[in-house]
């Protein structure tokens, strides 16, 4: 079991990913921008961090960036849905060299994430 948190606007896809995540045995707490996941991140240990790339308030280069500055090892997964008129996997080829361990584009098959998950708790 995994403490994981999810940076998301989107309110009722960060509930579809919760109950994924919690099905899986995790526990998840749920952020809806970068500034608020940031503050919930400095007050917890999270085992794994999903950031959504484009946010309200802080979009998720610049919170991806935090984070590593806060913490170096935490695992991020970046994702995005891509549905802007700039190219998702320009941004998400940006987040990998930031330190985002796995990108994943939306949408997304639930095993998908689950497996990414997995793997960055390896």
């Amino acid at each position: 079991m995994a403490n994981v948190l999810l940076m998301d606007a989107d309110r009722v896809l960060c509930r579809y990913v919760k109950s994924i995540l919690v099905d899986a045995g995790h526990n998840v707490s749920l952020a809806f921008d970068g500034v608020d996941g940031i503050a919930t991140f400095k007050c917890r240990h999270f085992d794994v961090v999903i950031v959504e790339l484009f946010m309200p308030e802080k979009e998720g280069i610049e919170t991806i960036r935090e984070l590593k500055q806060l913490d170096r090892e935490v695992p991020i997964i970046a994702v995005t849905a891509g549905t802007y008129s700039c190219c998702p996997f320009h941004y998400l080829r940006v987040a990998k060299k930031l330190g985002a361990q796995e990108t994943l584009r939306k949408p997304f098959d639930p095993g998908e994430l689950q497996s990414l998950v997995a793997a960055c708790l390896n």
